[in-house]
């Protein structure tokens, strides 16, 4: 097997978070600017389309599992992505609209943990550095988002939108083809252990980082679909402030991914940088709720990276000490449906929120519940364990 490859895995994330930042940024933007969508409607279109891909998620992590054909199945989901992200392109109409958001959604979820794994795998067979290789999407994120807003903000968003979308995703396509072959063992080998759901159910540790995932580290981005209509509606900002924004987020959030599992997590321990994450996480919405300005509201955006990292990296690294390897592709897209249905539900409740009372008011409810979550992990020992490098 050749060597000094994990450059490919880097790549893979550069292109494809590059081009998924895109809707994650601008898609509520363009929906509510070009369709006209209601903050009801946005509600509905953030939390159904996500909801209805979580069923599917496990489903997906468990064929992965059996087969062993993660390449293969990231291919086929990203087809489908580039595929309905045209359909979305022509839509007009709210129906229309939401049927390929939840195509596009089902599609998508499943590339995260397939990519994921093989970078893991990878990762373990060859002694690599999977935050390295993930904070080529931090990259791929920050440099995209800031184009996509110049350009939108001077040929319009709905021109830059979704070519700019499937362009990415095609990279990212072509990129997967060339990633190389691990040594896995084959599906249906006589003494091969498959991945079991049950057993993941009842794994103290794991399930209370699927709690930490739903209440705190997905929360951000559930709500940040909204935080371009703050910028814009509410504190009177463009499209190039949405994509300023978003070079807050992702600077920092890029140098920290490189030394966060060679560094941070030896040195602190798994604990110590969740609670790091979501004290930062405190801070952030608090600052997000009393912003008065365009760029107060970025200052608090500075402190993205410490939750986005303990989600990525942190979450794959934890995972892989505390699940047999024949259940890690099961337990990572399980952990995956666990955000996607955390970003459904505080999709579905910002829109509400939105509506009722105004964009200001998601970051003060969800600052209270973030705080509370902050209480229960500091008295939790289950993630009190220290890292362990994965070996091949």
């Amino acid at each position: 097997m050749k060597k000094n490859k994990g450059y490919l895995y880097f790549c893979l994330y550069f292109f494809y978070f590059a081009g998924h930042s895109i809707p994650l940024t601008y898609l509520n933007v363009y929906l509510e600017k070009y369709l006209h969508f209601t903050g009801s409607q946005l509600g509905l279109f953030s939390g159904i389309s996500i909801f209805c891909s979580v069923i599917l998620i496990p489903i997906w992590g468990m064929i992965g599992d059996r087969t062993r054909k993660y390449k293969a199945l990231l291919i086929g989901f990203l087809i489908a992505v580039i595929s309905f992200t045209y359909m979305l392109s022509i839509q007009t109409a709210f129906l229309g609209a939401l049927v390929f958001g939840i195509l596009i959604e089902v599609s998508r979820c499943a590339c995260n943990p397939f990519e994921d794994t093989l970078a893991m795998d990878y990762s373990a067979h060859h002694n690599g550095n999977f935050g390295l290789y993930r904070s080529g999407g931090s990259i791929g994120w920050m440099i995209s988002a800031l184009v996509v807003g110049l350009l939108a903000t001077r040929f319009g968003l709905d021109h830059v939108i979704f070519k700019g979308y499937m362009l990415l995703l095609t990279i990212a396509l072509f990129l997967v083809f060339l990633l190389p072959r691990l040594s896995a063992p084959k599906a249906g080998a006589g003494d091969e252990k498959k991945g079991d759901i049950i057993s993941l159910l009842k794994n103290k540790r794991y399930l209370f980082l699927l709690f930490i995932t739903l209440t705190t580290g997905i929360v951000a981005d559930g709500i940040g679909a909204y935080n371009g209509n703050h910028l814009i509606f509410t504190l009177g900002g463009n499209e190039l402030m949405v994509s300023i924004n978003s070079l807050c987020q992702t600077l920092p959030e890029f140098l920290y991914m490189m030394i966060f599992t060679s560094v941070i997590l030896p040195k602190f321990g798994y604990k110590k940088a969740y609670l790091m994450s979501v004290g930062a996480l405190i801070i952030r919405f608090a600052i997000y709720s009393l912003a008065p300005t365009p760029v107060v509201f970025m200052a608090g955006t500075l402190l993205h990276f410490f939750t986005i990292t303990c989600t990525t990296a942190g979450n794959m690294s934890f995972v892989r000490q505390i699940v047999p390897p024949e259940s890690f592709g099961t337990a990572a897209t399980l952990l995956y449906s666990a955000n996607t249905f955390a970003r459904a539900f505080y999709g579905f409740l910002g829109g509400q929120i939105y509506e009722a009372w105004g964009s200001r008011y998601i970051y003060v409810v969800v600052l209270v519940e973030v705080i509370v979550v902050f209480i229960v992990e500091m008295k939790s020992n289950l993630l009190d364990i220290p890292y362990q490098k994965a070996a091949e």
